[in-house]
């Protein structure tokens, strides 16, 4: 919402409003002043709540997704179905890191359009993290997961970091420890 009494902008607002969407993909109200003022006298300033939204349904369907590209459901000759991890991470996965992969899927998904599955290293190519690929990862499931970024970022801006943060937690269920950093005896208290 953008609130002015200058004519440039209440004189054009149908024009602005336009140029706005289509430049940005979202949207905006223009008001004059007195539209501000009677808002004010209504008393509606200052009675947000703080409530959170809700977001069951993201929470499932980040652990759902996510869960999915980590593991993947294999069967043997017998047909005796077993989950597989896709991947082993030698380090934890952050959600600075998860941005970065977010920045990439697009590239990754163009890359790749017209295959079914690609192996956990093209994901995470950032760095050497993977030291064990089990299995390969869907590639609808990278779609799903990058309309999912697209969704939030559109309806909950405001909360992009703790939806890193949810993708990292969950990406780290691959992550196993090294031996060396189980033995590393400079943290060691004797």
């Amino acid at each position: 919402m953008f609130v002015s009494d200058d004519g440039g902008f209440t004189k054009n607002t149908e024009k602005l409003i336009k140029e706005f969407n289509e430049t940005t993909a979202k949207k905006i109200e223009i008001y004059n002043n007195e539209y501000y003022k009677n808002y004010l006298k209504k008393g509606n300033v200052g009675n947000r709540t703080s409530e959170l939204p809700t977001v069951n349904q993201y929470r499932d369907k980040i652990q759902n997704i996510v869960g999915d590209i980590c593991c993947v459901e294999e069967y043997d000759y017998w047909g005796n179905e077993s989950w597989v991890k896709t991947f082993t991470s030698n380090k934890p996965f952050d959600s600075s890191y998860v941005k970065m992969l977010f920045k990439n899927l697009k590239d990754v998904l163009t890359e790749h359009l017209f295959e079914k599955e690609i192996s956990p290293k093209i994901l995470f190519n950032v760095d050497d993290r993977i030291t064990e690929v089990n299995a390969l990862i869907p590639l609808n499931l990278l779609e799903e997961l990058r309309k999912l970024h697209e969704e939030i970022t559109m309806k909950y801006s405001e909360y992009i970091e703790s939806f890193y943060v949810a993708i990292a937690n969950k990406l780290n269920e691959n992550y196993v420890i090294s031996i060396d950093e189980l033995m590393d005896t400079d943290d060691m208290p004797f």
